[in-house]
């Protein structure tokens, strides 16, 4: 604080410094502090795994970022371009509108440890911020996943805010449509309609004639589940209640 920096994110960068590096290289070990952020980033890149506040390297006018990173491969090129395109937009969206998203840390660690749990995008509430068009006071809430995606009536959405921003955008018919067919996943998995990959593994594996129901996935079992993924990425088998 004493060099500048405001309290909020002095807290920030002392927190990443409760923890050891996790890994070092060799030619990095003796370098100018003052013109690579090296060191730095070994300690802030295994920091804040869902989200990242990127700080720019010194010398760069790249700006100041926060990137997204909670995304996981899914099972079809369609799935990865679905939640790709929807946290593109979201970004877009936020930009354009000013919105305010901001948590506290120790509520977004106790949605994480909500989240863990079987059957979280359903079953278990988040807290997340009400007023996202105030920069001002935070007023959370507890809301669920499809509360959150799809809104309420007294909390807009996620979609419906990116919705908004597109009606804003001079986005040709075909465009649009295009992007809804993905906006539709999203929204549906969010909403329960459609199944989860999570769920879809466990009820494959809890439905399968070898499975005993003691915890232990056998070979065949996966070989099964392989199978049944492969045939479901390459458009081979439909499955209407997990893919539109």
């Amino acid at each position: 604080m004493s060099e500048g920096v405001d309290e909020t994110l002095a807290k920030h960068i002392a927190h990443l410094f409760i923890r050891d590096p996790l890994v070092i290289y060799s030619d990095k070990i003796k370098i100018d502090d003052e013109k690579a952020s090296d060191h730095f980033e070994n300690i802030q890149s295994t920091n804040w795994q869902t989200m990242r506040f990127k700080p720019p390297p010194p010398g760069s006018n790249i700006g100041w970022r926060v990137e997204f990173r909670s995304m996981e491969a899914q099972v079809t090129d369609f799935e990865n371009a679905a939640f790709v395109i929807f946290i593109v937009l979201l970004t877009r969206t936020i930009l354009s509108r000013d919105l305010n998203f901001y948590l506290p840390i120790s509520k977004s660690d106790e949605n994480m440890k909500k989240a863990y749990k079987r059957g979280a995008t359903q079953n278990e509430k988040f807290y997340f911020r009400k007023n996202v068009f105030d920069s001002g006071s935070c007023q959370l809430g507890e809301m669920s996943i499809n509360q959150i995606i799809n809104g309420d009536g007294e909390f807009p959405g996620l979609i419906p805010l990116i919705e908004n921003y597109l009606d804003s955008m001079d986005v040709d018919f075909d465009t649009r449509c295009h992007i809804g067919k993905y906006l539709k996943l999203v929204s549906q998995r969010a909403s329960g309609k459609l199944k989860n990959t999570a769920t879809f593994v466990r009820e494959f594996v809890t439905s399968h004639k070898d499975y005993k129901f003691d915890s232990k996935v056998s070979e065949k079992i996966n070989f099964d589940l392989m199978k049944e993924l492969d045939e479901i990425s390459k458009g081979n088998k439909k499955v209407p209640d997990y893919i539109i």
